[in-house]
């Protein structure tokens, strides 16, 4: 398995007007609550005493520090006074940004600022404001957004006169240009600032600088410079006697020397820093020390020991961050001791904490730990934590994919890993060829970055010789006798000697080191490459064998295919004979079927002739019946009644004539063509038709059909059936009625609510002609319309259902048979 080196630095952190937060000892806190009680006027004393609360709290105890700053907020608003409502907004921000909640830290602050810009009375609070703004987008990552708060903030400063304000802002400008890799353009304002600060012992800023420009000159690789100015901030920190700033800076150090792989070292302190936590009951610290301390230990055991310790007390902090670290941790270390059920229990909840995807680096970390489990335990402990054995792989794929994204951010040294996991993985899945390939890319990948780690073992012994060569030229600062001051050049020139042989022997022995492990790496590659070579060879093998039996298929094929060639033969004569008799069958046939054709047509004619006469000779006396019947006598009741029911008849034998001769117009037609019917011009004659009808029920027509909509049929053969259907739609539906015309599939549907079908009555619809229904008016018909609909369907490309649903009513489906 891959070591992993996990290093945690701590960041500092630009609140207010110093780097670092003073923490108050618990003697301090009693004294403010006392003062607060003892404070009964609601006025800005209170205000302010609350918020001497938060700053006491706001580490240690968010929660209590976040209900101290809401009833600061709401006494504000109470008060109605600007200023102490833009401290306290300020201050719940704060609290927010040390809990990680950096979105609502934003909302918040911008909120304080629009409160200090009021009548442009607070212009150095506003700046203040925008200068926090500036470091919770950096912190955000949002280096472009951070550089526009500390411009702006620096006009401000600048147009008011604080010059120590200024220096403050240029150096969050400088963090920015960092942030953004441009770390020339960043030391530059660092020592820009440093030059102002020097001018004016400006104490706290040179604390600052000092600070970062070793964060930059560790950065681009000057570790010696670095350090430098770490002790120059350790000086200044033990002169003011800040505790606080002194631990973050012991932190800090610590990280340094992290960085070059020394350790022992970065124990020393961070053992100092926690002293100084404890001292300063700052629990974040304490917690975040001891995370640190973990990594400096090589025995794995002492290391869970003091990271179990940390997580007891990460969770009683409330504290997102040093949580998620703790658990990070926690997972790599039982990783180590073999302890697989454990570390997943881990890493399951260091992922819900980190579910907010913010912190890449932890999910990046998170990522590897889960696949090293997934690949490394057991069947047994697989489904302890609920995975099945057989996707365990899968699982792990699915970890590494995450890794190997661009978004992930992970370093030269995560990727390497990620590499070599799925090389174990590919190779337990005997899939030689691509972890030969995975194996290669994780060999050079660790390559780079062993030739890193043996320039940090080099630049650790520089170090420490510049310093030892510092120290004792201290030691002969008074005067000395020439003979003592050549025996010191001596001794000089010999410590430089023994630094370059030291050197060249360390050099020589990382060589050698990287070189066993290269060996080592080289040797599974090539065992790897003789097993992808077997796997290909195997296949090439298989493929050759395929051939022989190809070619022997083939000889086979060629056997088979002369034998059914002969057989062919004999088929094809016995068909031509076949076909020279079925030919003379078919000329007979022939002429049969033209005789009948010629007798069918002239019968058809006949029919057409007969119908058409009778329609109308028929119609003619029926015109004269019902102009007699609109003469008759209204006044007498049953006169009346009788003519109403004879001029209904009247019209529905006229409506039956009026299909006859449509549907003897549409024989006439010409067959073969692809006839198509546009729905909705179809619909508009046949609802024209039917007005009066639909009048006379009160009955509202909801017509949904798209314009474009079209069915495979005649538009005059169309309109016969749609003028059918809906007749009987408003013949059987009830007064103030809605009959809805929608599309369904390759088809329109006519809904209706009126009296429905039975089963049977749905059997016998265009079956046959039966006796029809009265309609809700007493309205009677034939019973011939839908048997003729019925007729006019056959051999076309359209099929009718009809359908009586629960709710009542009647829907007719009218849909395309074509694909």
């Amino acid at each position: 398995m891959l070591k992993r080196a996990l290093c945690c630095f701590i960041v500092s952190v630009f609140l207010f007007n110093s780097t670092y937060l003073t923490a108050q000892t618990q003697a301090e806190v009693s004294a403010m609550l006392t003062a607060l009680e003892r404070h009964p006027e609601e006025d800005s004393v209170k205000v302010e005493l609350l918020l001497d609360l938060v700053r006491a709290y706001r580490r240690n105890d968010p929660q209590k520090a976040k209900d101290y700053a809401n009833t600061a907020i709401q006494l504000s608003e109470r008060l109605q006074n600007d200023f102490c409502l833009g401290s306290a907004s300020m201050y719940q921000a704060s609290v927010s940004y040390l809990t990680g909640d950096l979105q609502t830290a934003q909302t918040q602050c911008l909120k304080a600022i629009s409160f200090f810009e009021k009548g442009n009375k607070y212009p150095n609070e506003q700046a203040d404001c925008t200068m926090f703004s500036g470091s919770i987008a950096l912190s955000n990552g949002d280096p472009a957004a951070a550089l526009r708060y500390y411009e702006s903030a620096l006009l401000t400063f600048e147009k008011v006169q604080n010059v120590k304000k200024q220096i403050s802002t240029i150096v969050g400008i400088a963090n920015c240009y960092k942030r953004l890799g441009n770390n020339e353009k960043a030391l530059e304002l660092y020592l820009k600032g440093l030059k102002r600060s020097e001018a004016n012992n400006y104490k706290d800023n040179l604390i600052l600088l000092y600070s970062n420009i070793s964060f930059i000159y560790e950065d681009m690789g000057k570790y010696s410079l670095g350090l430098d100015y770490r002790l120059k901030t350790i000086d200044l920190l033990k002169e003011s006697n800040d505790l606080n700033g002194l631990a973050k800076e012991y932190n800090n150090m610590s990280g340094t020397y992290f960085r070059l792989n020394d350790k022992i070292e970065a124990g020393k302190y961070l053992e100092k820093a926690l002293e100084l936590h404890r001292k300063l009951n700052d629990k974040f610290g304490e917690t975040l020390a001891a995370i640190n301390i973990s990594i400096t230990y090589d025995d794995d055991q002492k290391a869970v020991a003091a990271l179990e310790n940390a997580l007891t007390y990460s969770r009683g902090t409330n504290n997102k961050y040093l949580l998620g670290l703790a658990l990070k941790n926690l997972s790599f270390k039982y990783i180590n001791l073999k302890q697989y059920t454990t570390a997943y229990g881990y890493l399951k909840e260091a992922f819900e904490v980190e579910k907010d995807g913010k912190n890449q680096e932890n999910i990046t970390i998170l990522n590897l730990n889960s696949a090293e489990v997934l690949v490394q335990c057991s069947d047994e402990d697989l489904r302890t934590i609920g995975i099945d054995p057989k996707n365990r792989y899968d699982k792990a794929k699915e970890f590494l994919d995450i890794i190997f994204l661009p978004s992930s951010n992970a370093n030269v040294r995560q990727i390497a890993q990620a590499w070599q996991i799925l090389s174990t993985i590919h190779e337990k899945q005997n899939n030689y060829t691509r972890a030969y390939e995975s194996f290669k890319n994780y060999i050079s990948l660790k390559d780079s970055v062993a030739s890193d780690d043996i320039r940090k073992q080099i630049t650790r012994k520089e170090i420490q010789y510049e310093f030892d060569k510092k120290e004792s030229e201290l030691k002969y600062q008074q005067q000395i006798t020439i003979e003592q001051l050549e025996r010191q050049q001596l001794l000089n020139f010999q410590q430089e000697q023994t630094l370059l042989l030291n050197r060249q022997s360390l050099t020589l022995k990382e060589q050698a080191l990287a070189l066993s492990n290269r060996e080592k790496d080289m040797a599974h590659l090539a065992y790897l490459n003789e097993q992808a070579e077997k796997e290909e060879n195997a296949q090439k093998l298989s493929l050759s064998q395929e051939r022989e039996k190809g070619k022997e298929r083939d000889l086979l094929l060629k056997n088979l295919e002369l034998s059914a060639q002969q057989k062919q033969n004999l088929y094809l004569l016995a068909f031509a004979l076949l076909l020279l008799s079925g030919l003379g069958a078919l000329l007979y046939f022939y002429n049969t079927l033209k005789k009948q054709k010629n007798i069918i047509a002239q019968q058809n004619e006949l029919n057409e002739h007969t119908i058409n006469i009778l329609s109308h000779d028929i119609r003619g006396p029926l015109m004269v019946v019902n102009l007699m019947l609109k003469k008759l006598n209204k006044d007498d009741p049953f006169v009346a009644e009788a003519s109403q029911s004879l001029q209904a008849q009247i019209l529905a034998v006229n409506s039956i004539l009026n299909n006859l001769l449509k549907m003897k117009k549409l024989s006439l037609t010409e067959k073969g063509k692809n006839l198509s019917a546009n729905v909705n011009a179809v619909l508009k004659n046949v609802l024209l038709e039917l007005n009066t009808s639909i009048r006379d029920k009160a009955l509202s027509i909801q017509n949904d059909v798209k314009d474009d909509t079209s069915l495979p049929i005649a538009s005059e053969k169309l309109q016969i059936i749609l003028n059918n259907l809906l007749s009987n739609a408003i013949k059987y539906s009830y007064q103030q009625q809605t009959i809805r015309i929608y599309e369904e599939g390759r088809g329109i549907c006519i809904q209706d609510s009126g009296v429905g079908l039975t089963p049977e009555e749905r059997s016998k619809l265009m079956r046959e002609v039966s006796a029809s229904k009265l309609g809700t008016k007493q309205e009677r018909g034939s019973g011939l319309g839908l048997y003729l609909v019925g007729a006019m369907l056959q051999g076309e490309s359209l099929n009718i259902i009809f359908d009586s649903p629960q709710t009542g009513g009647t829907i007719v489906k009218l849909s395309s048979l074509l694909r």
